[in-house]
């Protein structure tokens, strides 16, 4: 469970920074980012990366509660 969720969290946040590469690099080009997919781009990197945290968040709070480890 905590591998998927590493994962989950791992590609949110890569698609956090493309899409703000990408925001960089439009805004570069032609001076009008291509605002639509970068943003949908960020903001599904946001999810997922917050899907990813909050189950490990949880997975850390548990083993702390329980004072075994994951």
């Amino acid at each position: 469970m905590a591998f998927i969720v590493s994962i989950l969290f791992c590609v949110g946040v890569a698609l956090l920074v493309l899409g703000i590469l990408a925001v960089k690099r439009e805004v570069n080009r032609w001076g009008q980012p291509d605002v639509v997919s970068s943003i949908v781009m960020i903001v599904v990197g946001l999810g997922l990366s917050a899907a990813g945290l909050v189950p490990l968040y949880i997975l850390w709070f548990l083993a702390n509660l329980t004072g075994k480890p994951g």
